[in-house]
């Protein structure tokens, strides 16, 4: 399908590949984002959206495919993604439940069915809410933001995470110091 003009408004836009390794440093999977290429449009640019929407609507699966070489690639889920997935296959694609979708009923039951055509699920930018109760038991990775938590936040939601039985990604790592400390709380993922 071409892309959508009304979803990015005439703006080139640009592909990114996050890397993400596990604890051995080796490379195991991207998450998948485009940015907007001239940086003025930045405040008016939601990439969350745009990486959902445009990488699902322009790219087939065998382009997804090329662009993460083979390895899982993580992509943002809308709502309106939730409940109505793309074909694609899910050894491919990890879905990443965006951290400001309401989680209803219908949310619920969207999540466990991809996760029954065997879509791997990610929470993005996870924090300690009675929110994400329903989810911690379907989701396979959680994804905690570094910036966002201070050591004890962290070292908390990870005892707390553990007993789900998820693998634990850390994002936003800056520096040797921080993966060190988040390997060392028991994340398998950065």
């Amino acid at each position: 399908k071409p892309i959508q003009r009304s979803l990015m408004s005439d703006q080139n836009v640009l592909l990114a590949r996050q890397p993400i390794y596990d604890t051995q440093q080796n490379l195991v999977a991207y998450e998948l984002l485009f940015r907007p290429e001239d940086k003025c449009d930045m405040p008016s640019f939601d990439g969350n959206i745009a990486t959902s929407r445009v990488l699902l609507n322009a790219f087939t699966e065998g382009d997804i495919e090329k662009i993460s070489g083979g390895k899982p690639a993580f992509v943002n889920f809308t709502k309106e993604l939730l409940l109505s997935p793309p074909p694609f296959n899910p050894e491919h694609i990890v879905v990443e439940v965006l951290e400001d979708i309401i989680i209803d009923a219908d949310v619920v039951d969207a999540i466990k069915n991809l996760k029954q055509k065997g879509y791997r699920i990610a929470l993005d930018d996870f924090v300690m809410d009675e929110r994400y109760k329903p989810l911690l038991p379907i989701a396979d990775i959680i994804k905690l933001e570094l910036p966002a938590m201070n050591t004890d936040d962290l070292s908390s939601a990870i005892n707390h995470l553990k007993q789900f039985n998820n693998t634990l990604l850390a994002e936003k790592i800056e520096t040797i110091k921080e993966y060190k400390l988040c390997k060392e709380l028991g994340c398998d993922l950065f």
